[in-house]
């Protein structure tokens, strides 16, 4: 069912009113009704506050502040990135599925479950953009939009799903060095860095050692969370293997709902079964590579027809 377009009026007397978009910010909004659903449910409970926005220290960054009670919560979002369409898209989508998340565990768990976490956490995110997504080309066939989006996705898997396992090796070494009685310095961890991203990248990526060397730094709020960069990789392996099930009739809606209520009252891998997909096997990790793989496919045939 459509629902009626968030107009500039409405979205600066709303929660998210201190997120100044533009028109065509908005405008990506609203040809989504995953997207629009979600801000109008978070606008409407009384669950959650107001969005703020973070400090200018932290802008660039989109991260949601967990709520420990039925009573509060609030969504913190980077302030550079949310003027352009993209930016608002990719931040809104991402943390729209945290906002659910904690909405139906705190609507349906008591105190003492009414948190979830990180490894859970990151696949509802991700299930929000993925599903907005795929919506977004079925909504709108114009190629240069489809390029548009099929850009977030490709920066997005970049981000989870090749930077995040890099960054979960360059981790696991540091604090092995540290268990061996080994200095650490800022040279030593700008080569390990860049060996593990040439590595990955391989021989046909120019390479500027210099510049790669240093991506851990940019990273420094994950990495002071030990060992929590590996579950963005775990997060959108099980967020596009469960959307990719839904979207083709395979999966179930209630099933993933049924996830999102469970909270920590359930272990993490426990709840995602529930929801349909078994992070301790590879086989999220291989649907989403095929997910990845159609990003492509739909790259090149959009380039063929343009010749």
């Amino acid at each position: 069912m459509t629902t009626s377009a968030i107009t500039l009026a409405e979205w600066n007397a709303s929660k998210f009113s201190e997120i100044r978009v533009t028109q065509a910010a908005l405008d990506l909004i609203n040809k989504s009704e995953i997207l629009k659903g979600d801000i109008r449910a978070y606008q409407a409970s009384n669950a959650f506050s107001a969005v703020l926005l973070t400090t200018p220290a932290l802008a660039g960054s989109g991260f949601y502040d967990l709520p420990t009670t039925t009573a509060g919560g609030k969504v913190s979002i980077g302030i550079n990135r949310v003027s352009t369409p993209e930016g608002t898209f990719n931040i809104l989508a991402h943390e729209l599925g945290h906002s659910m998340h904690t909405y139906y565990t705190a609507q349906n768990q008591p105190a003492v479950y009414a948190d979830y976490g990180l490894f859970a956490a990151e696949v509802a995110s991700n299930f929000d953009q993925a599903m907005v997504r795929e919506h977004l080309f079925q909504k709108n066939p114009d190629p240069e939009f489809q390029l548009a989006v099929l850009e977030e996705a490709f920066s997005n898997f970049h981000r989870y799903f090749f930077v995040m396992p890099t960054l979960a090796r360059f981790e696991l070494e540091v604090h092995e060095r540290v268990e061996r009685g080994e200095s650490l310095t800022a040279d030593g961890m700008n080569a390990l860095c860049a060996e593990l991203f040439k590595e990955g990248y391989g021989p046909e990526v120019e390479f500027d050692a210099e510049r790669i060397g240093s991506v851990w730094m940019k990273f420094s709020t994950h990495l002071y969370s030990n060992f929590y960069v590996y579950q963005y990789a775990t997060g959108i392996s099980g967020a596009h293997a469960l959307a990719h099930g839904i979207l083709r009739g395979r999966g179930s809606v209630t099933n993933y709902l049924e996830f999102l209520k469970a909270g920590s009252s359930l272990y993490p891998l426990e709840a995602l079964k529930m929801a349909g997909v078994d992070l301790s096997t590879p086989d999220a990790v291989i649907a989403t590579f095929e997910v990845l793989k159609g990003y492509v496919d739909r790259l090149e045939a959009i380039l063929e027809a343009r010749g």
